[in-house]
């Protein structure tokens, strides 16, 4: 089974989801666009303030730029996300 929970507040972050996949933890951040660098901090900043080793996945609609990873956080598109078959 697969459980999703919406969090609004978690540590006084803002995040989009708090998953627990078969007692796997994961962080996903959803944006729409991610078009510039106050963008990527704010979508990417939250997550990087949670001090864990869980996964941790911002889901986008358009390729970033840069490489898929940043500071230890996976970017992936939303064709990406739906296409795979764990995150």
């Amino acid at each position: 089974a697969i459980h999703l929970y919406l969090t609004i507040r978690h540590i006084n972050l803002s995040f989009n989801y708090f998953g627990n996949f078969y007692r796997i933890i994961v962080y996903i951040q959803v944006a729409y666009l991610i078009a510039d660098d106050k963008t990527k901090e704010r979508e990417f900043g939250n997550l990087l303030k949670i001090q864990d080793n869980y996964p941790k996945y911002v889901i986008s609609m358009n390729p970033m730029l840069r490489p898929q990873n940043y500071e230890g956080i996976k970017h992936l598109t939303l064709r990406q996300s739906l296409m795979s078959d764990s995150l």
